[in-house]
């Protein structure tokens, strides 16, 4: 037990359960993975922006996914930091729910695809591409409000 005082100058105990040492801890770690949340939506958005107005470099930078091992694990390391901002951040956003099975799938699938040879990724992206590269503006609108959707859920 610790002793605490108030305001009339009465002692009295607190205890020690109730005291959260990490709170402050606890609350920068909340605003990081908001960050990270929030960090990925724009990013999202961004990318819905770069494919309405520059589709060709759009176009480009899809086709770029899974090209090479460096390609691979830098997408991997990507999804991995936004599945894990999502698994930090869904207790503290709207549809908390919805966000964690969000982060679990992202996370799940980035290790999946680190531990599997890069050269598996690419043959599928081969396949996948092309699609993705001819429907971008349409990738990118998506892309945009599952960024909005995420911004929202995350400051409401």
């Amino acid at each position: 037990m610790l002793r605490a005082r108030h305001s009339k100058s009465r002692v009295s105990r607190i205890d020690v359960r109730e005291i959260t040492p990490c709170s402050g801890y606890a609350r920068s770690m909340t605003w990081f993975f908001g960050a990270l949340v929030v960090v990925f939506g724009v990013t999202l958005l961004g990318f819905c922006v770069w494919s309405v107005v520059r589709t060709d470099d759009a176009r480009r930078f899809v086709g770029l996914f899974a090209s090479s091992a460096s390609a691979h694990y830098k997408e991997q390391f990507a999804r991995l930091i936004a599945g894990l901002g999502l698994l930090g951040n869904s207790p503290h956003m709207r549809f908390s729910t919805f966000f964690e099975v969000l982060g679990w799938a992202i996370v799940v699938t980035a290790l999946v695809l680190i531990a599997l040879p890069w050269r598996w990724h690419h043959r599928f992206g081969l396949l996948v591409i092309p699609l993705a590269q001819k429907y971008v503006i349409a990738y990118g609108m998506m892309a945009g409000l599952l960024g909005g959707f995420l911004i929202y859920s995350t400051v409401a």
